[in-house]
């Protein structure tokens, strides 16, 4: 069934800002309908873009691309105060996804990929000294720095790490040097962690598969799926792969686009849709977790988390914590920024 379009729909604008194709027809919407087609752009992340393919000489345009654009300089430059103080103290951290996506695959055009905070993947050994620097940068400032010990919230849900079965000292191996203290995952690396990412929050934002279409175009297709089934991912980066094939007319060869299963078929026609609130992402990627008993236990984790990951009002009530749990795996409206 084709997805439903409207005159308020961003990804034609997306489509042709991927394709460097000429803008889309924007002047025979009324202001109203393109003030209501930024409003809807800039939920899905793609704010900047759409006002990109608009090319509108617009006061009220003009001041949003300001503030998108002063929004993510402030984080590109706490990263850089940073990356300088690791350096000077041989450290290194590693930039994910925004952070390091801005400088490359988006050309530093930062209103056109919003940031509101810096993931970081830093070493255990190193965290405490890092945090200290960081903390003297956020100190005289406005960055948000979120530290990762591992890609997929590992200490939250154990089980994730069988979705990317990497030990840390293997995942440092597929980073490569961006600056001096800083590194960025392997293009192939970068795209199974986005597509998980995506998975993670139901791929309500339409930036984050934007982000896989730049990152795909420098992967190696077969350095990406023969490290996708290595670690665990084959089946969500397939899916991914159909995805940005059906949403966003991405060109990709037919011996890539392999036959998919009726719960990842789903998976493709719920990310299709748009603005669905139901929360299926975290029941794809169980469903995706080789072996039944990693299905079981991935589940298990979820609805009745340990005490340890649960705030001080959820160790106090655990079943009421986990009832809510529950409600958000079947309907979910929170968009999570990244």
């Amino acid at each position: 069934m084709p997805r439903r379009t409207d005159c308020q729909d961003p990804i034609p604008f997306v489509q042709s800002w991927l394709r460097n194709a000429p803008a889309c027809g924007s002047q025979v919407l009324a202001e109203e309908s393109l003030r209501g087609l930024v409003d809807r752009a800039e939920l899905e992340g793609v704010g900047g873009i759409v006002a990109e393919e608009l090319g509108l000489d617009a006061d009220w345009l003009r001041s949003r691309i300001y503030g998108w654009f002063i929004s993510g300089a402030k984080q590109t430059a706490a990263l850089g105060l940073l990356a300088r103080n690791l350096s000077e103290s041989g450290l290194e951290v590693v930039a994910l996804k925004g952070a390091a996506l801005i400088p490359t695959a988006y050309g530093g055009r930062i209103s056109c990929r919003p940031v509101s905070d810096l993931d970081l993947l830093v070493r255990v050994e190193d965290e405490e000294a890092v945090r200290v620097m960081s903390r003297q940068i956020v100190s005289g400032g406005d960055a948000v720095f979120d530290w990762h010990r591992n890609l997929l919230g590992e200490e939250r849900l154990p089980s994730r790490k069988n979705l990317l079965q990497l030990r840390i000292d293997e995942l440092w191996s597929f980073t490569q040097p961006w600056e001096p203290g800083v590194r960025h995952l392997s293009p192939e690396l970068q795209f199974i962690h986005l597509s998980l990412h995506a998975f993670k929050h139901s791929c309500s934002r339409l930036i984050w598969l934007v982000d896989q279409v730049l990152v795909l175009r420098v992967c190696d297709f077969d350095k990406l799926l023969a490290l996708a089934r290595r670690v665990g991912a084959e089946r969500p980066v397939l899916v991914s792969l159909h995805i940005l094939n059906r949403l966003l007319k991405e060109a990709l060869p037919e011996n890539h686009l392999r036959r998919l299963r009726w719960h990842e078929w789903l998976a493709v026609w719920l990310t299709s849709r748009r603005g669905h609130e139901v929360g299926w992402g975290e029941v794809f990627l169980i469903l995706s977790v080789p072996g039944l008993s990693n299905k079981l236990k991935y589940l298990y984790e979820y609805l009745l988390p340990a005490p340890s990951v649960l705030g001080e009002d959820g160790r106090r009530n655990r079943l009421k914590a986990s009832l809510k749990r529950a409600w958000r795996f079947l309907w979910n409206k929170n968009r999570t920024r990244g």
